[in-house]
């Protein structure tokens, strides 16, 4: 190898760290959290924790905050897929029960995907 050989290997390597940090990072930059139910709108403080019970067609649904994270903790659905969605912290992710009509969304800055398809 040649010297100019090494110095793109070593420009190749940087901005691979560099594309890693900025596109792959796990950085927590959300504050926010946006609750659409059939009734209401509302966003609450990911920063908060806290219980609390959202009105859906089927009934309630309960959803936790802690740990600057949200999460279905129940729901009057059959299949449960709002609830075994798990933890949700990451701007841009987003879980729902539509049979309830209920959706939660982490809002940030940037979001992580431009659309989503199911």
């Amino acid at each position: 190898m040649k010297t100019g050989d090494i110095i793109v290997l070593l420009l190749a390597c940087g901005l691979l760290v560099q594309l890693f940090h900025s596109h792959w990072s796990s950085v927590n930059a959300a504050q926010l959290v946006s609750v659409h139910t059939p009734f209401e709108t509302f966003q609450l403080s990911l920063q908060q924790a806290q219980q609390l019970r959202v009105k859906g067609t089927l009934g309630d649904s309960q959803l936790q905050i802690a740990d600057g994270r949200i999460r279905f903790l129940s729901s009057p659905c059959r299949l449960k897929y709002c609830v075994h969605s798990g933890w949700l912290q990451h701007y841009g992710e987003f879980a729902a029960c539509l049979p309830n009509g209920v959706s939660i969304a982490v809002q940030g800055q940037d979001a992580m995907y431009d659309a989503i398809n199911f």
